[in-house]
């Protein structure tokens, strides 16, 4: 059960960042926007997978990918999808080590457990 106080954290990890053609009046991205932001073409797999690791090591749930622009064609969608992939690997590394951790904390405790019972039988 989630406690009423708890936040649930996920992060955004904006991997292609201005120039859009779109022009949507809201959006930073487009390229008609003029906003003060820092442009890049896309985000090397190596730059996501530090910021996927940062996030779960800051007990991040989620980690979701977004792009600039309204469509994607099948070279960015290639793209994604190694970013995709790469993300995965690290997720499941960072949750294989806290399963692992737990496993350990349940065997000691199952351990000091039978020594009890067998203190109590005596």
């Amino acid at each position: 059960m989630i406690n009423a106080k708890t936040i649930m954290l996920c992060a955004i990890c904006s991997v292609t960042q201005g120039n859009c053609a779109e022009d949507c009046a809201y959006c930073t991205q487009s390229a008609k926007a003029g906003a003060d932001i820092t442009k890049f073409k896309e985000k090397s797999v190596q730059q996501v997978v530090d910021e996927a690791k940062m996030a779960y090591k800051n007990h991040a749930l989620g980690f979701c990918l977004v792009t600039s622009g309204a469509r994607l064609n099948d070279k960015k969608t290639d793209y994604i999808a190694s970013l995709a992939r790469a993300v995965h690997k690290i997720e499941n590394e960072c949750y294989e080590k806290e399963f692992k951790d737990a496993i350990e904390q349940l065997k000691k405790l199952d351990k000091k457990l039978k020594i009890v019972q067998g203190v109590a039988k005596k």
